[in-house]
């Protein structure tokens, strides 16, 4: 069983691949060589290589992932009417161009069938929702249109759905957007490594690089390194825990071993609390959800990982100071809940709290500022974020949405007979676990590089289904 299967594709899709890849790689090197601006690179790409993707939808979607989760890419202006101006990100011009091509092909070709599924109508009906938040920001709350227009961003990237479910076709597809998207994780992760090892800060990803600080203490040689490219990690973490539970050759066991190890350290290094806690449901869901078999086998890859993990960090100094800070930082979460950094976070839900007593229906619409007259349009709940900026229709909408992906995805994971399907389907579902469990702390939900995510997750798994004709 192997995410990164091989798969027999013909020497004419081998080159178009490698050519639209190496396009892609000097342009965007180019951009950040400085000839001419990251934006202006990746608009080229958006304009001129489009029609080159237009065969190749995966790319399209696995480049809209990377810039959106990878790199900090400025808007640029796209209209200004005075009252009104569009600036959209590169990765929201492709993804408009894809949306574009979806709505040209049901209006314009008779012989199209648009591909339904049952996850189409929550989608569609949260991000109608999002539309309506946003009008009802501008007209009852006085929202900046600039402002509320990033927050309707957000429900835009939700429908990167339909791009995945209809104009991703073949296994072959789905197998090369998934297996980029893996070694674009690994990528990143092991940049992560190298520049915590040798203190190099990474300027050009979309993140913080920052001297490791708890509580106002400095650990003076530590790196805190969390890039938005960690969403991406906490997703396929759990996909290649799940390979591991299911591999059955001593090869599978080592490959996956190394590459989830990897992915492991550059999300350690991230030193995020939330996400480290919210793969223990996932992991103890894997092992109810296996056979006896593949518990005993986590169970023992757990504890060989404590073990060896435990061993390298004690034995080398270096790591082992990170050990400390890590242990540092987990063991002061309730000394800043009271007097650090997480006492004003609980002040803000709180304050959330109060303003959703005095509009609980409607909510005060996205991007709305809320807190004690200063500019505040963030919380850090991705509930509360979700019935104080949209009422009640978004919160049910939410949970119906989410809802509805894990009853499919855990109803349906045993059905598939593909082996790399099958693990692609149960990691996604139980990254979505995770990511409930990450909303606790954080508004994941409202997030347009989540939403990129989550829409691509609830595509992928729904064409899997198709695939495999599971109704």
């Amino acid at each position: 069983m192997n995410v990164l299967s091989p798969i027999r594709r013909s020497s004419s899709f081998n080159l178009e691949i490698v050519g639209i890849v190496l396009l892609f790689v000097i342009t965007i090197g180019m951009g950040l060589s400085g000839l001419f601006s990251l934006s202006t690179s990746v608009l080229i790409i958006s304009v001129v290589l489009f029609p080159l993707l237009y065969k190749h939808v995966e790319l399209i979607v696995l480049m809209i992932v990377v810039l959106v989760t990878v790199f900090n890419i400025p808007e640029f202006s796209m209209l200004s009417l005075g009252f009104f101006a569009l600036d959209l990100s590169p990765q929201e011009l492709l993804l408009l161009f894809s949306l574009l091509v979806l709505i040209a092909k049901i209006l314009l070709n008779k012989g199209y069938s648009f591909v339904r599924t049952p996850m189409d109508v929550p989608i569609f009906l949260f991000f109608i929702a999002g539309f309506f938040s946003f009008l009802y920001a501008i007209f009852f709350f006085s929202t900046p249109v600039s402002y509320a227009g990033r927050g309707l961003s957000v429900f835009v990237y939700y429908l990167i759905f339909f791009v995945v479910t209809n104009l991703i076709h073949s296994k072959r597809q789905v197998i090369v957007l998934t297996k980029g998207l893996i070694i674009i994780t690994l990528a990143i992760s092991l940049l992560v490594v190298l520049s915590v090892i040798f203190g190099v800060r990474i300027e050009f990803l979309s993140g913080i690089t920052q001297e490791f600080t708890i509580m106002g203490s400095h650990y003076k040689g530590l790196t805190r390194v969390f890039l938005h490219a960690t969403y991406l990690m906490l997703v396929f973490l759990i996909v290649l825990a799940c390979k591991l539970a299911f591999a059955n050759t001593t090869r599978k066991w080592i490959t996956t071993g190394i590459q989830f190890v990897l992915i492991l350290l550059g999300l350690f290094f991230s030193f995020t609390r939330s996400y480290m806690i919210a793969l223990i449901f996932p992991f103890v869901l894997l092992v109810f959800l296996g056979n006896k078999r593949t518990r005993g086998r986590i169970v023992s890859y757990g504890l060989l990982l404590l073990l060896i993990g435990t061993l390298f960090f004690q034995s080398i100094d270096f790591f082992k100071q990170y050990t400390i800070a890590g242990l540092a930082r987990f063991t002061s979460i309730e000394t800043e809940v009271v007097t650090g950094r997480l006492a004003g976070r609980t002040d803000m839900n709180q304050y959330a709290m109060a303003v959703i007593k005095q509009h609980p229906v409607l909510g005060i619409g996205i991007s709305t500022s809320y807190f004690r007259g200063k500019w505040q349009s963030f919380v850090h709940n991705g509930y509360l974020a979700v019935q104080l900026f949209m009422g009640i229709p978004g919160t049910v909408l939410l949970i119906w949405l989410f809802s509805r992906f894990l009853w499919r995805g855990f109803k349906k994971w045993r059905k598939i007979k593909d082996a790399t399907f099958l693990l692609l389907v149960l990691g996604f579902t139980l990254s979505g676990i995770a990511l409930l469990v990450t909303n606790l702390v954080s508004n994941h939900f409202l997030d347009y590089r989540w939403a990129c995510i989550i829409g691509v997750m609830m595509g992928i798994n729904e064409k899997i289904y198709i695939l495999e004709d599971i109704k």
